[in-house]
């Protein structure tokens, strides 16, 4: 069992690590690994290492087999469906080079050609070479099917879930497709079938959490895709989709923060508005602006200002509730959006952030001590438009900064009021 155990962690940490390595090396070395390992597994398909949980685990199969697939997936992921075409590809060619060579060396060995010092066997070559051939086609399915499932499960799922889904799913498929084939008529092919899927099934479970684990830690930004080219088919609608899609992210995110800009704002928080009114709910705004904001940039440079901002941004962005979002507004002004919360719910929700905001330079996370002002106002008790909700959380947030800043202003007092005094851009 111990060596099943430190057979995956190889396995993992090599081919991540190459991975995470390729803007320097290229993807070919990760490629020549996968190549490698699919002519291995394949050779000890037939080695089997019993272990205490009852199952019967192949290293070929439930290990090196799995994690290719899960390469993959991540390079699907990562990159586009153009450079998972290449690796799939590339594994295609190398495995049916590999058998064909087989075959030709079983001929050679059962023709009496060649001068056999080890006794290697006319039949043991040529079942590996048919095994390297049906697994290369199998393998080709079995990829394409991880990049369309994913494809369909991520739109619906978050991603350890779409990934573990997708992988349990067709690993289940290839186990019954070519154990099918392979084994057809042979007695215990039933049990033979149930110990390769939940074999298959714990590989995959290690091998996806170690994967998103590093898809989280260490893969947070997009990189560039890649060019579409002249190329046709499922592939190139695929990265289609997914320059669509990082195209069409570019253009609603705020290039310095990362949170959504105001353009996706003025359009998304319309829309959820009149959602609002139609479901008789409210819907709450919080604007938020960095106090002497002017200050920092003057005294510590606009590199840290940016600094400051994507702090603060970051924070809001990665705390909020699942149906909130975080968008900046203009300048060091940043505005976050709740559906279903009414006035009272969203101070609550802005004090817990303003303290936390306070808190970012003694938690290591902003370079200068910062502090902001809020202003919240809701539908439809502060207005019947997002025009009118608008107005009245700017007015109460130049209430904020009249009265002190570094707080929050959920409500006005009784009577007419104008901002004034010290509530000007300059000194906000």
């Amino acid at each position: 069992m111990i060596w099943l155990v430190l057979q995956a962690c190889l396995l993992a940490l090599t081919l991540l690590g190459l991975f995470g390595l390729r803007r320097r090396i290229g993807m070919v070395p990760l490629y020549v690994c996968l190549g490698t390992l699919q002519v291995l597994q394949t050779l000890s398909a037939g080695l089997f290492v019993p272990t205490p949980l009852g199952i019967e685990f192949s290293p070929g199969s439930s290990l090196m087999f799995v994690m290719g697939l899960v390469a993959v997936l991540i390079v699907y992921i990562r990159e586009d469906a153009l450079e998972a075409r290449q690796l799939i590809y590339a594994l295609l060619i190398g495995n049916l080079l590999s058998g064909l060579l087989l075959l030709s060396l079983a001929a050679q060995v059962h023709y009496g050609e060649v001068r056999d010092l080890v006794g290697i066997s006319f039949q043991g070559l040529a079942t590996s070479a048919g095994m390297l051939v049906l697994g290369s086609l199998l393998l080709v399915l079995d990829a394409l099917a991880v990049v369309v499932v994913y494809e369909f499960l991520a739109r619906r799922l978050p991603v350890l879930a779409a990934m573990q889904l997708t992988l349990w799913l067709v690993l289940a498929a290839d186990s019954l497709l070519f154990l099918g084939i392979a084994f057809w008529g042979t007695a215990g092919l039933g049990a033979l079938l149930l110990n390769s899927i939940l074999a298959k099934s714990i590989g995959s479970t290690f091998f996806v959490t170690v994967a998103w684990w590093y898809l989280r830690r260490w893969e947070r930004e997009l990189p560039l895709p890649t060019a579409v080219g002249e190329s046709r088919g499922l592939f190139a609608i695929l990265t289609y989709r997914q320059k669509y899609e990082w195209a069409r992210s570019a253009a609603l995110e705020d290039a310095l923060t990362g949170v959504f800009n105001r353009r996706y704002f003025d359009a998304t928080a319309s829309h959820d508005l009149e959602m609002a009114r139609r479901m008789g709910q409210p819907m709450a705004l919080i604007l938020v602006d960095l106090d002497s904001f002017k200050q920092v940039n003057d005294v510590h440079g606009h590199l840290v200002g940016d600094a400051v901002l994507k702090a603060v941004a970051g924070y809001l962005a990665t705390t909020r509730r699942r149906a909130d979002y975080v968008a900046r507004f203009g300048g060091e002004e940043l505005v976050i959006v709740l559906p279903g919360a009414d006035v009272s719910k969203a101070a609550g929700v802005a004090d817990e952030s303003r303290r936390a905001v306070e808190a970012l330079f003694s938690r290591g996370l902003s370079p200068v001590e910062i502090t902001c002002s809020m202003g919240v106002a809701a539908f439809p008790e502060d207005g019947p438009s997002l025009e009118a909700v608008l107005e009245v959380a700017d007015r109460r947030l130049y209430l904020a900064k009249e009265t002190g800043r570094n707080r929050v202003v959920a409500s006005e007092p009784e009577g007419e009021w104008a901002p004034g005094g010290t509530g000007t851009a300059a000194t906000r």
